[in-house]
């Protein structure tokens, strides 16, 4: 399947909401595990050191938690406390990023900071750590439901079985044989029509030669 098939009942907008969230939605999910890895590994821990490959399962948790944030509603059986949740969801992560942002600024002395400005305390590096971490697995699950979302409304999940299938069935299925009958009955006619032009062609054929014989008996007759 092509994607104009795939694509063709598809509203423009949630196209390129698709082409554009995809993208971001993968690379989200790359920067926490990267960024959650590299911190890690900068602890210098033996454990990190001596066996990367933990460190980088350790890591999965910040996509792991993200999925785990974007199934929650599913365990909702109304749609409105999934509605309300994804809305909590989507302002969390925008305190989430603008609390990061105000972190950011505090942290990290940039071009716009004098160069006798004190270095930010460990617990503020420490709670810039976790609001960074807390943005991105929150970020990551935001864009995970936003895919979803578009997903499910042309693919949805729930099927329900029309209360008039059964009773169209049936009457699909007796036209079939009714067809079917009608088909048998319709052969039998034209094999009927076609043994009926083979006996008047036969017909005319022996008309024809006894008025052929007549004629030469008359000429016979007459012409001695």
């Amino acid at each position: 399947m092509n994607d104009k098939s795939l694509f063709s009942h598809w509203k423009p907008q949630d196209i390129l909401k698709v082409w554009l969230l995809a993208p971001f939605f993968l690379l989200a999910m790359i920067v926490s595990i990267v960024n959650v890895q590299a911190n890690l590994m900068a602890t210098y821990e033996p454990i990190f050191l001596q066996n990367p490959y933990k460190a980088w399962f350790l890591a999965s948790l910040a996509i792991i938690g993200a999925v785990a944030i974007k199934q929650i509603p599913s365990s909702f059986k109304h749609e409105y406390n999934k509605r309300h949740y994804k809305r909590g969801l989507y302002i969390l992560t925008a305190l989430a990023l603008l609390t990061w942002m105000v972190s950011f600024a505090y942290v990290f002395n940039g071009i716009g900071t004098s160069e006798e400005a004190e270095k930010a305390s460990d617990a503020a590096a420490k709670f810039y750590m976790f609001i960074h971490v807390l943005s991105e697995v929150l970020a990551t699950a935001s864009l995970f439901m936003s895919l979803n979302d578009i997903f499910d409304e042309y693919f949805p999940k729930a099927q329900f079985r029309n209360p008039a299938y059964a009773p169209q069935l049936s009457n699909v299925n007796d036209l079939k044989n009714e067809k079917s009958e009608a088909e048998k009955r319709y052969l039998a006619i034209l094999t009927k029509v076609s043994q009926h032009k083979t006996n008047r062609q036969a017909f005319i054929k022996e008309q024809e030669q006894a008025f052929a014989l007549a004629v030469m008996r008359h000429d016979n007759l007459y012409n001695d």
